[in-house]
């Protein structure tokens, strides 16, 4: 029943994003648009695994069920795909105000983390191994623009670090106010509206549901959470945060 509630409501985010797609990137650049984010969603299902940051803290989270938490439960094994070569993101519309994200600032959840842009050369997001800092996807969408989401992502805990600031997104609140900022005082401020919990095997076949740089504007964080296997040191899930902007 969880499966079938996550995918209504995928069906739902992109029906009305479709049109978005069609009357601002050409059918070629959807096609390479949509390689680059399941790339990307490759990338991230490998967050809070022991190759990034050695064995992590197998002790358990808190109950994941804070607002709109759906859950799937596909144990389809993720594709293989390989970016395609020679295109660019660079038809993305944006507006006049879009910044380089360097800072994200959580108030009422004691989340203040620098941002750094982290993307290798085959589009894949790299995650940073120190707690304290997110990544910025430089394929997806800047702040301040007009269509597509703000991917930003992080490791939630370590063995020998503990906790970061990402593990606080578990006990995520509807409504929960998230302030974007750039380098020269810009600022956005987000709302949040869902919390998704799913397989890392399926993240990649939901990619372009959750955070394309295509369809309407919003913030994504991704982070590790779930089950935790202690004999394999990763998690089961990625955590999936995700935010309007405020107008």
């Amino acid at each position: 029943m969880a499966k079938a509630l996550h995918r209504r409501a995928l069906r739902s985010n992109s029906k009305g994003r479709s049109s978005d797609i069609e009357s601002s990137v050409h059918k070629k650049a959807v096609r390479a648009v949509r390689v680059g984010v399941i790339v990307v969603g490759l990338a991230l299902a490998g967050l809070g695994g022991a190759g990034a940051l050695g064995m992590f803290n197998p002790s358990p989270g808190p109950n994941l069920a804070p607002f709109n938490l759906t859950i799937a439960t596909s144990t389809n094994s993720r594709p293989t795909i390989t970016p395609s070569n020679g295109f660019t993101l660079k038809q993305r519309p944006q507006s006049n105000s879009v910044f380089q994200p360097v800072l994200i600032k959580i108030p009422s959840m004691d989340i203040q983390v620098p941002l750094i842009p982290e993307t290798d050369p085959s589009g894949s997001l790299i995650i940073p191994s120190n707690l304290n800092k997110w990544a910025w996807w430089t394929g997806g969408a800047s702040p301040g623009s007009s269509v597509g989401a703000v991917l930003l992502a992080g490791h939630d805990d370590s063995a020998i670090y503990g906790n970061g600031p990402a593990k606080k997104l578990w006990g995520l609140k509807q409504g929960t106010l998230a302030y974007v900022y750039g380098p020269s005082g810009q600022s956005i401020a987000y709302s949040a509206t869902s919390l998704t919990v799913l397989l890392k095997t399926s993240l990649a076949k939901y990619a372009n549901d959750l955070y394309s740089p295509a369809g309407s504007p919003k913030l994504v964080i991704v982070t590790c959470g779930g089950t935790f296997n202690p004999s394999t040191g990763h998690w089961d899930s990625n955590v999936i945060a995700t935010f309007s902007p405020v107008a």
